[in-house]
């Protein structure tokens, strides 16, 4: 049956998710002057393009001392590029504000996108409604993008959501077969152009799209053509990674990365185990006890979409995503009950669908509950620390880098010699390259792209490095390693990422930098409140 456009009055049920994302970014934004997590190497990939004409390069200088292959998917650092040459975008400007951006919009594809799920349903624009308002405040989806490195992955975001509204479009309805499913191929594709992460839940949802609602031949070969269709558009990505390294290199950092099909091992810490949060992941508990609910009265299809999702490829993001979908099914399921209660007790009718009052405030409080602890958790409102100087127990939403960073980073970009290189002990080496146009010869981000033995050698050096504190240990590790860096980058504050040190006191950061001064080989040549540069001679 052709289907009418929305109104106005079915448009209004998004107002409340768009106000809700909004609200969200915009307590990062005050509580963030610089962007959250990692997206200097991102930043750096774009700057490689620049460098050579706008062509995609063979290499990423910088990230380790021979850098490493460009086998990213290049569309968004294209873009990045574009803003910063043609439009002066800086790059910090460029991390706070367009992941954000992005972010907000999506809600608005997911709103549609819940339409389509709830098409059976006659209150489908209120329960998409709630559905677009938990994507909006998730912290498990917006965190990774509202992030620095949602440049990438809030436009991988954008694509995948729009792609799924048009895969239920394309497999629900027989009108229009042929717009829908070159739409959906035009979408792969900018999607797999984009991260590789996110066409992994994207095909695994049109997998289910298409074993729910059409396991027809003619439902295969729209899904088939959307495949097809991707993979072409793809074409100037991977072929080109296919002249310059080999495809294995594709093969090679999926095997080490995505883990595809280990999700029931990944499941439990993942998702059921909620960090870094003072709050009850409130969401997450729905949607479990929504999948079984939905599974007990034999309404597979979100059940289904869901399990999918933990086999292939558990991100909480992409759970959390289907999860807000569970969360709209079952809550607006169990408000009737609500209401017929309501209803004897206080006489109220509910003829017409419409919602007693109690329904309306339950409603009001798990919508206000989202938007007050989505927004303090993008204001790095964390857990209680259990130890007060514990970083990474402070901060959900931590930036890698601050204002003794930038300092310190510019004193080396202007006063230490162009070929030189820098061990950094922290999470600035994910952005010291952008900011210091120096080599780190210790680097995780990126390393999944070279061979494994060199994979592991990146982590382990970074990983031992970022937890000294001690002149003994820094000087113990480059002896043991065999690594010669110019220059050896400390912070007082230890890693705020997924390497743990904590805070050291200010005699402890004192009498550490004093041992390096008094050390045959190394003197402290740069220091501020919390970051100092040593240099190593010989």
């Amino acid at each position: 049956m052709p289907r009418s456009r929305p109104s106005s009055a079915t448009l209004a049920w998004m107002v409340p998710a768009l106000l809700a994302s909004l609200v969200v970014f915009v307590a990062y934004l005050l509580t963030h002057p610089y962007p959250a997590t990692g997206g200097g190497l991102y930043l750096a990939m774009a700057d490689a393009i620049r460098d050579n004409g706008y062509r995609l390069p063979a290499r990423v200088p910088h990230y380790t001392t021979n850098g490493i292959p460009f086998g990213y998917p290049p569309l968004a650092f294209y873009v990045a590029a574009f803003l910063r040459d043609f439009l002066g975008v800086g790059p910090l400007t460029l991390t706070r504000f367009f992941p954000g951006v992005v972010t907000v919009l999506t809600v608005i594809p997911a709103f549609f996108l819940g339409r389509e799920v709830f098409a059976e349903d006659p209150d489908r624009n209120r329960r998409a409604g709630l559905a677009a308002l938990v994507v909006a405040v998730s912290p498990a989806v917006f965190k990774w993008h509202l992030s620095a490195g949602g440049i990438v992955r809030a436009p991988a975001y954008l694509f995948t959501v729009t792609g799924l509204y048009v895969g239920l479009r394309l497999f629900r309805t027989p009108e229009k077969p042929v717009r829908w499913a070159v739409a959906g191929a035009a979408l792969f594709g900018l999607t797999i152009l984009t991260h590789p992460s996110y066409p992994v839940f994207f095909g695994t949802s049109y997998l289910v799209f298409f074993a729910v609602f059409d396991r027809s031949p003619a439902g295969l070969k729209r899904g088939a053509v959307v495949a097809v269709g991707g993979l072409l558009l793809a074409v100037p990505w991977w072929g080109h990674i296919a002249a310059v390294h080999g495809l294995d290199l594709i093969t090679r950092t999926a095997g080490s990365r995505l883990g595809i099909g280990r999700g029931i091992f990944w499941f439990p810490s993942k998702f059921l185990y909620a960090r870094r949060t003072r709050f009850l992941p409130v969401w997450h508990v729905l949607t479990l006890v929504g999948v079984a609910a939905l599974a007990v009265r034999k309404r597979y299809f979100l059940p289904l979409w869901f399990a999918a999702t933990v086999v292939m490829f558990p991100k909480p993001r992409f759970l959390m995503l289907v999860g807000a979908f569970v969360v709209a099914a079952v809550v607006f399921d169990w408000l009737p009950s609500v209401a017929d209660a309501a209803s004897e007790r206080d006489g109220i009718s509910t003829d017409g669908g419409r919602l007693p009052r109690v329904s309306l405030v339950l409603l009001l409080l798990l919508s206000t509950y989202g938007v007050a602890t989505g927004g303090l958790y993008a204001a790095n409102y964390g857990p209680v620390p259990e130890r007060p100087l514990h970083r990474l127990q402070q901060d959900p939403l931590p930036s890698y880098i601050d204002g003794d960073d930038m300092a310190a980073m510019r004193w080396i970009r202007n006063r230490t010699p162009q070929d030189a290189t820098v061990l950094v002990a922290g999470d600035a080496a994910e952005w010291f390259p952008v900011f210091a146009h120096r080599t780190v010869v210790a680097s995780p981000w990126g390393a999944e792209w070279l061979p494994p033995d060199e994979r592991e050698r990146q982590i382990s050096l970074y990983r031992n490095s970022s937890t000294c504190a001690s002149a003994s240990c820094i000087r113990e590790i480059l002896a043991r390693d065999d690594v010669s860096p110019d220059y050896v980058y400390l912070t007082r504050e230890g890693t705020r990422s997924w390497i743990a040190r904590e805070t050291l006191s200010r005699a402890q950061w004192t009498g550490m930098l004093d041992r390096f001064d008094a050390s045959r080989g190394t003197s402290v040549v740069f220091r501020n409140r919390d970051v100092a540069v040593v240099k190593v001679d010989g």
